[in-house]
């Protein structure tokens, strides 16, 4: 069995985000996700 060899890491494969950005991408991630069960909910109580 041969190993591939440890890789660093370099600048180049990093990427750092604002994390008031990935706060908003969340909440509306969230919000959208329980507006599709809702959403699916009503639909299959009304057949």
């Amino acid at each position: 069995m041969v190993r591939n060899p440890i890789k660093r890491l370099d600048k180049d494969n990093v990427t750092v985000i604002d994390s008031s950005v990935a706060k908003k991408s969340m909440v509306g991630t969230s919000f959208g996700n329980a507006m599709e069960w809702f959403d699916f909910g009503i639909y299959s109580f009304l057949l």
